[in-house]
């Protein structure tokens, strides 16, 4: 067995890197995912959440997808459970950080720091 900075042999680091690519895997084929491509994230450092428009409720709030992806640049992206999200949009909410956005900028919704997205994350309920 090896050492490495790790301090851990590469047959361990080869184990945990092939149980998380299984994981990845099994998100990708086998949950419900949806895509959101956000063009105005790498000017603002924020995605758009819609969560309305005017004949009603949309976007995150009638979601069904276990999982988020965002492409926030081409070729980048940033996938999240739906629950996790949804502690971000409360925050959002009581903060107001609400945007009209979407197509047309004709959706209500919340604006999310991608910092938010990229770092741990403690709700305040």
């Amino acid at each position: 067995m090896t050492t490495g900075l790790s301090g851990r042999g590469w047959d361990l680091d080869l184990h945990d890197g092939k149980e998380q690519e299984n994981e990845l895997r099994r998100i990708l084929g086998d949950s419900k995912l949806e895509l959101k491509t956000d063009k105005k994230c790498p000017e603002t450092g924020n995605v758009f959440i819609e969560l309305s428009q005017t004949s009603g409720p949309s976007g995150f709030n009638v979601t069904e997808s276990e999982y988020w992806a965002f492409q926030y640049m081409d070729g980048r992206f940033l996938l999240i459970p739906v629950s996790h999200l949804r502690d971000m949009v409360r925050l959002a909410c009581k903060l107001n950080y609400r945007a009209m956005g979407g197509d047309d900028d004709k959706q209500k919704g919340v604006l999310i720091p991608i910092g938010w997205l990229t770092r741990p994350f403690i709700s305040e309920s």
